[in-house]
């Protein structure tokens, strides 16, 4: 008899929610543009699926929702993820501010 339901692969979904803050606002639109690269591309290295929701002005309490997948077979998985994650976001602290997380495992 063969398995109706095989093995899937084990994944992480980590959905961020981040205000932008006063001193964001403040810089010039070459400033917000390096920004915005240099923490893409840190994002983006932390994780193997990502992408960035606008949701400012449908909720007041976030301006960007990021979305972050990758599969966790590996159980150092969400460590190196949150790690790699943390070191993306946390220069710019001053920049933006983390409102909400949820992760989710499947």
């Amino acid at each position: 008899m063969t398995d109706l339901h095989p093995q899937d692969a084990k994944t992480l979904n980590h959905y961020a929610f981040y205000r932008f803050t006063p001193a964001y606002f403040a810089l010039s639109s070459e400033q917000k543009s390096d920004f915005h690269g240099q923490w893409l591309a840190g994002l983006c290295a932390s994780s193997e699926m990502l992408d960035i929701y606008q949701v400012s002005p449908a909720t007041a309490k976030a301006d960007v929702l990021v979305w972050s997948a990758l599969t966790a077979e590996d159980t150092l998985a969400a460590a190196k993820f949150f790690s790699a994650s943390a070191r993306a976001t946390a220069p710019y602290g001053h920049l933006i501010d983390l409102t909400e997380t949820l992760a989710l495992w499947a």
